[in-house]
């Protein structure tokens, strides 16, 4: 009986030769025309997506400056009556005690910087005498009554130089700065 085997050398008879291999030019361009439209669409959504993010923040921030603007100006507020008491009554006092050590203190200064040049004190009539209860027996300065000078100011003079110190106008000062600053907030949060 006769063997047969299968030879593997000769041609496949289900193979068709005349197909070319690999995709067609037809399809290539499909594909390349799909592709190219799938990026599109992908970066379009990227876009609109960051877009969507950008407004979502651009909003919260927004929010958060407004909610700043807000407890600021309601802490502000808050911190006025404080501010107020501290002006108008606690600082007022503490000016009037300070102008006569501040006085002794720019005598000291005038004595070391120049001895030889008398030194005057300009001051309100009415704090002549409780501005001398303040300074040494024997004061190295010549006091003066200045009516146009206010109960809380002093004017210190020598030939080469002038110092002047007016706390009531320190005092007004203060008042107007904190103000400006109280109103300026209430301002920011009615208007937001």
């Amino acid at each position: 009986m006769p063997l047969f085997l299968e030879a593997f050398d000769a041609p496949d008879p289900f193979v068709v030769s005349d197909v070319p291999e690999g995709p067609s030019a037809d399809w290539l361009d499909g594909f390349a025309a799909g592709q190219a439209e799938g990026l599109a669409m992908g970066r379009a959504e990227a876009e609109a997506e960051a877009s969507h993010i950008s407004q979502d923040l651009a909003r919260t921030l927004q929010d958060m400056a407004f909610a700043y603007a807000e407890a600021r100006g309601q802490v502000l507020a808050s911190l006025r009556p404080l501010f107020t008491l501290l002006i108008d009554r606690m600082l007022p006092a503490l000016a009037a005690e300070s102008l006569g050590p501040w006085i002794a203190e720019a005598l000291l200064d005038a004595a070391r910087t120049d001895s030889a040049s008398p030194l005057v004190i300009d001051l309100h009539p009415d704090r002549i005498d409780a501005i001398r209860a303040c300074l040494p027996p024997s004061p190295p300065a010549r006091l003066r009554a200045e009516p146009m000078l206010g109960p809380n100011a002093a004017r210190l003079s020598q030939p080469s130089r002038e110092s002047d110190l007016d706390l009531d106008a320190c005092l007004a000062a203060l008042r107007e700065a904190l103000s400006a600053l109280l109103d300026d907030s209430a301002g920011k949060v009615r208007h937001g």
